[in-house]
């Protein structure tokens, strides 16, 4: 029974963790403008310190949002752009 109890807080740890996501590109829209991000060259996200993710169409749509809400730029645990030369790959943005 405790061994059931150490098996269920250790998924629960492990969903706890603060991560980016993978931008689902053709699926997520912009937090900013909105629109679907599709160039997997340009997207950008920005992941709060409680794990949420914010998907943008591209750095320029992520420093407009970050400059309209700071406060979500000083909670963020990740800003990651896309870089451009490895298109797949998401880098620090600070």
């Amino acid at each position: 029974m405790i061994c059931l109890y150490a098996i269920g807080l250790l998924l629960f740890l492990a969903g706890c963790q603060v991560e980016p996501k993978a931008i689902a590109y053709g699926q997520a829209n912009c937090t900013h403008c909105n629109m679907t991000v599709a160039d997997n060259r340009f997207g950008a996200e920005l992941v709060n310190d409680k794990g949420k993710p914010y998907f943008f169409d591209s750095a320029e749509c992520l420093m407009a949002y970050v400059n309209e809400q700071p406060e979500q730029a000083q909670k963020g645990a990740f800003l990651l752009v896309t870089d451009f030369t490895n298109p797949n790959e998401l880098i620090n943005a600070r």
